[in-house]
């Protein structure tokens, strides 16, 4: 017998943004991962994301 009570679906991150830069920063990063068609939820001063637009945000980060 099969047990799927321990699958793992796709991992969601939240980032918090603290700072007025940061804050002040925080439509720029969206408008950044949807030109590339990635979904990310802004939750008041926090950004919820996948993988792959994890990955696209720490490049933006770094640049920025």
């Amino acid at each position: 017998m099969k047990c799927n009570n321990c699958s793992v679906e796709a991992i969601q991150f939240e980032i918090k943004l603290e700072g007025a830069k940061n804050l002040s920063a925080s439509q720029i990063v969206i408008d950044h991962l949807e030109r590339r068609e990635i979904e990310v939820i802004q939750k008041k001063d926090k950004l919820q994301m996948d993988e792959k637009a994890l990955a696209n945000f720490w490049t933006f980060v770094e640049i920025y």
